[in-house]
């Protein structure tokens, strides 16, 4: 609603911009004419349309009465004037025909609190939108429907629509609008566009012999920036044309329903935001189903940017990619699925051709709750011909971990889509929801990597170096080689020029997450002055264990080192404890001695809110939010831009504060010491 009202206070300052300027005299009626009203409509009394039917053809402003209407009321207006209808009570009808069509003109619908309109004819199945409540049904571009509240009711057709082959813009501010059979608003038009500003769309209990109703049905160009859509089977259904949905809650009620089902095809889907739930579904179910093989149009594209997508139920899966052509991208959504019996958070089907790629970015996938066999990611290979390859990419923005699943796993079976290496195939997170297998890395003499399935060695956990290599009795060896508990492999630690070592982190990669072991994991050093070679002892499970640096002269975004001076580069002295080749004693030390032995914190954030609370918990200056930190997270606002404030950590270039990023134990005493050197506490 926010975007929305800055869209309408922009147009009205612009009008009143416009109405400054000009003449008194411009608004002088001309002898002879109707004064009109601020919408081009004559200042007439409103005329009370007829329950036989009206074809409407001069501007104005009409009332449609409660009662049965047995003929249309048809808008054609070819003088450029505004109609605008006040419905008022409970409207009926019978007749198998639109009941208010808008052939050509500009007209405003105004439903008040009790204005109800309602179809009571018979099902019938119609070919294009057929006997709809309210229908745009032009040949002009310019034509305009703009609908705002009231209760519009039918039995089968659609409640609101764009009628085939018809052009102009139907918008929705408000109001409900409900189905038993078909869809409660449809855009059939090629060339016409549906905007859903907000309003509540309902597909009813439906007949029998159509077990579906939809909220919505597009096969044209439909935009939703708000609103609340419910259905029995599928919520939204997209054939052809475009669909974009910027914000709303979607949520089916069927057990076997889908929030959002795309075939058919051409079409391009466009998610950025909104929720979508399926609170019953079923193996037949999904929150998204994108199954264009119908055509295998190049031309279907889905793209996910955002949102949060959730599903309910036993053996249920959230987005769904089966039979696909044209490309599928998911990042910066957040996917739940508590799942009973067996289920997926993505699935992706292997048996649509090598045309398709499905790209997962930035991506969470919550499945608390879920019990059986769940996994993150199933690859559905049931249908799978030797020729076809695998058409899943996942990015290197996607940190998060991620269970890989398969309908019929064996050794060799490939996960990841072949991509030409940036060395981030490696380092990804995957994990075999069948424990005898591991998710192997293989990097190709011509510079391509990729994901597959590799027998696990019996008693045997792999271990994968990250900015490091790794030897064992004398061998280096590759990443994801495997070893027994207890064997002993070197690390060594390849910084690039410029940073400097700062520890080891070791991490538990496992089905039920990712876990920071660095603390459990036995890690000697031959020359204590040289940490960057250490000695690991492997435990009883599967590590990732990564080498961590910092800039040498230059540190993380965010940290002062202008406030230190050549400190850092000729070895700290802090507090008196010198800190020169001996990193964890020097550190260890001052946290002892001079932070009352507080957690080190390992990151931006947990620095700014440790320094903020020792502070006191003052208030910043500044009530500027980041956009990298939640909104509703106010400690943590408040303790980043406080930190900033008084100079103990500094804004990024790009205007964000980045809490994640790490800091290391030492930037920790440092920027410490500095917030008790400028008085901010003891």
């Amino acid at each position: 609603m926010r975007k929305k009202s800055t869209r309408l206070l922009s147009a009205a300052l612009a009008v009143c911009m416009m109405l400054s300027v000009l003449p008194v005299g411009a608004f002088a009626a001309e002898p002879g004419t109707e004064p009109e009203n601020g919408n081009g409509v004559s200042a007439q009394a409103e005329e009370t349309l007829p329950f036989a039917g009206k074809e409407i053809t001069e501007g104005g402003t009409y009332t449609m009465e409660g009662g049965e209407y047995t003929g249309p009321i048809t808008v054609n207006v070819q003088d450029g004037k505004d109609v605008i209808i006040n419905i008022t009570g409970h409207v009926t009808t019978n007749i198998r025909d639109m009941l208010i069509k808008v052939v050509k003109g500009h007209v405003t619908i105004n439903g008040g609190n009790d204005a109800i309109v309602e179809n009571m004819s018979e099902p019938v199945f119609y070919y294009g939108l057929g006997a709809a409540l309210i229908g745009l049904s032009s040949t002009d571009d310019n034509t305009t429907v703009e609908i705002n509240g009231g209760t519009y009711i039918m039995y089968v057709g659609a409640a609101a629509g764009c009628d085939r082959n018809s052009k102009g813009t139907l918008i929705i501010n408000s109001g409900t609008f409900e189905i038993k059979m078909r869809g409660a608003v449809e855009n059939y038009a090629e060339s016409a566009v549906m905007r859903i500003e907000g309003g509540t769309f309902i597909g009813l209990e439906p007949f029998e012999r159509c077990p579906d109703s939809y909220a919505l049905r597009n096969f044209g160009t439909t935009i939703i920036n708000d609103g609340n859509f419910q259905g029995r089977g599928s919520v939204v259904y997209q054939s052809k044309g475009e669909l974009q949905i910027d914000g709303g809650t979607f949520e089916s009620m069927s057990p076997a329903g889908t929030v959002i089902g795309i075939d058919g095809g051409p079409s391009k889907t466009t998610i950025t935001d909104g929720y979508f739930k399926s609170v019953q579904g079923g193996r037949s179910g999904n929150v998204v189903s994108y199954s264009s093989y119908m055509g295998y149009v190049e031309e279907n594209a889905l793209f996910i940017t955002g949102g949060t997508f959730e599903i309910v139920g036993e053996n249920v899966d959230g987005i769904y990619i089966p039979y696909t052509k044209g490309p599928v991208t998911i990042e910066n959504a957040t996917i739940k699925v508590n799942a009973s019996g067996k289920g997926a958070g993505i699935v992706r089907r292997d048996d649509s051709g090598n045309q398709v790629a499905l790209k997962v970015k930035n991506v969470t996938i919550d499945s608390a709750g879920s019990s059986g066999n769940f996994s993150d990611i199933l690859l559905d290979n049931y249908h799978q011909e030797s020729y076809l390859t695998v058409d899943l990419e996942i990015t290197e923005d996607f940190t998060h971990k991620a269970v890989v699943d398969a309908t019929d796993i064996e050794e060799g079976l490939q996960v990841t889509t072949e991509t030409a290496t940036s060395y981030h195939q490696k380092d990804l997170k995957l994990v075999s929801a069948d424990p005898n297998y591991i998710i192997d890395y293989q990097k190709n003499d011509g510079g391509t990597e990729y994901r597959y399935f590799n027998t696990r060695e019996m008693g045997k956990y792999y271990v994968n170096p990250i900015n490091a290599t790794m030897t064992a009795d004398g061998e280096e060896k590759r990443p994801y080689s495997q070893f027994a508990q207890g064997d002993k492999v070197t690390l060594t630690a390849n910084i690039p020029e410029g940073k400097q070592f700062v520890d080891w982190k070791v991490e538990k990669i496992a089905a039920e997450g990712v876990e920071d072991v660095s603390k459990e994991v036995k890690i000697d050093y031959e020359d204590p002055e040289n940490p960057e070679t250490a000695i690991l002892t492997v435990p009883d499970y599967d590590i990732f264990v990564t080498a961590e640096y910092e800039e040498g002269a230059t540190v993380d975004p965010g940290t002062g080192d202008s406030d230190y001076g050549g400190d850092i580069a000729a070895g700290v002295v802090i507090g008196g404890i010198a800190a020169v080749g001996a990193y964890e004693v020097g550190t260890g030390l001052y946290r002892i001695l001079a932070m009352d032995d507080v957690a080190m914190p390992t990151n931006r954030i947990a620095l700014a809110k440790l320094l903020w609370e020792r502070a006191g918990k003052p208030e910043p200056e500044s009530t500027a939010l980041y956009s990298d930190i939640s909104a509703e997270d106010t400690d943590a606002q408040k303790a980043a831009r406080w930190a900033v404030e008084q100079e103990l950590l500094n804004d990024a270039e790009d205007g964000k504060f980045h809490p994640a990023f790490p800091v290391s134990k030492l930037r920790v005493c440092l920027t410490w010491e500095n917030a008790k050197q400028k008085g901010l506490f003891d």
